[in-house]
C-alpha cells in the first residue's frame, strides 16, 4: 500500500512538473484530464487495495 502511495506522490511529481510547462488553458483541459484519471485508475485501485487487506 505505501509502494502504491510513494508511486502517486511520484506521479504527482511528474505531472506538476509538466503543468508548470503549459498555458492556463491547456491546464484547465489537463487538470479535468487527471481528475478523471484519478476517478477511474488510482482511487477504484487503493479501495481493491483496502478491501484485499482487511480480508486477509
Amino acid at each position: 500500500m505505501m509502494v502504491l502511495f510513494a508511486a502517486v506522490i511520484e506521479i504527482d511529481r511528474i505531472m506538476l512538473m509538466l503543468l508548470a510547462a503549459v498555458t492556463e488553458k491547456d491546464f484547465q483541459d489537463y487538470a479535468s484530464v487527471i481528475h478523471s484519471l484519478y476517478l477511474k485508475v488510482l482511487i477504484p485501485t487503493t479501495v481493491v487495495q483496502d478491501r484485499h487487506c482487511t480480508h486477509e
